[in-house]
């Protein structure tokens, strides 16, 4: 065997396995990509279960404390939602007490509304939990400002930039 006979070999089994390289390295992609497309529906699934945890809590809240549900009615004058202009006069009709309390609640609120304005940008909420999401915003903006509920920069920055995109 010459010396260009075991070149030849050597091209063939280098081709092989650059071959097989190649397939391997296919596979792993898939696999990979499998991966993270598995990942990012858990990451879903402990966001809406996080979305909804906090919105239940809120709900208990109500129900569990009458002061506050007694305030949420003058507020909101029932349950309906209602324009800012008309939240904003109920709040300055509440007494000190009240918009104390009210104004820890939203707080509360303000921050969960952060943390979904970050998992929209991080691409976590489909569009029907980000166009609530950015109508509670609209709604509900005015009346932080009034009741001087401190606001995260996030849900600051996006109501100057969306506010009369309704």
């Amino acid at each position: 065997m010459t010396i260009q006979d075991m070149g030849a070999i050597g091209e063939l089994l280098g081709s092989i396995f650059v071959f097989v390289t190649l397939v391997y390295l296919a596979v792993q992609v898939r696999h990979s990509r499998n991966l993270i497309d598995e990942n990012r529906k858990i990451a879903l699934s402990q966001v809406y279960q996080g979305r909804s945890a906090f919105r239940g809590n809120l709900a208990k809240d109500l129900i569990d404390n009458s002061q506050y549900a007694s305030i949420f009615v003058k507020l909101r004058g029932g349950i309906d939602p209602q324009p800012p202009h008309v939240l904003i006069e109920n709040f300055d009709k509440l007494t000190e007490e009240e918009k104390a309390i009210l104004t820890f609640q939203q707080q509360a609120v303000t921050q969960g509304i952060d943390n979904s304005l970050y998992q929209i940008e991080l691409g976590l909420v489909d569009d029907a939990g980000a166009q609530g999401s950015y109508d509670f915003i609209r709604a509900e903006y005015p009346l932080w400002v009034h009741s001087k509920v401190p606001i995260p920069i996030r849900i600051s920055r996006w109501y100057e930039e969306n506010a009369d995109d309704a």
